[in-house]
């Protein structure tokens, strides 16, 4: 696996991008885990099969994925409490998102294991975002 993981550093309204090659399982969760909704706001991670991307911090997260064949795909929430919107800062900006799109850190968590092991499937859990 070469794993190829990419984050934000955002100050005064400037967006750093760093790239780490080679990054393990533990390493993506310590990414994950380091998003704070302000300065650190986004996560891609990259394989020759697609890029996943985990945004937010502090226990709310927005997971998309797209595919080598140009697809994209949103993680719903397994549990949805609210009809309502949830605001996150995705790459250093403002987002509203339908509650449904934010999820946990442990569903962030299991959508990179799954996407990193190979396991992933789109066609379970997964909306096709249009």
């Amino acid at each position: 696996m070469n794993l190829r993981a990419t984050f934000d550093t955002c100050v005064s309204r400037s967006s750093n991008l760093q790239t780490i090659e080679g990054v393990t399982l533990d390493e993506a969760v310590r990414l994950v885990d380091a998003l704070d909704g302000s300065i650190h706001t986004e996560v891609l991670f990259e394989l020759n099969k697609g890029t996943l991307t985990v945004s937010g911090g502090s226990g709310q997260y927005f997971v998309s994925a797209f595919t080598e064949d140009e697809e994209s795909y949103v993680l719903p929430a397994a549990i949805t409490t609210s009809t309502g919107s949830v605001k996150l800062t995705i790459g250093g900006q403002p987002a509203l998102l339908p509650s449904w799109k934010v999820v946990s850190r442990d569903e962030a968590i299991d959508a990179i294991r799954s996407f990193t092991d190979g396991t992933i499937d789109f066609n379970k859990g997964w909306k096709l975002d249009e």
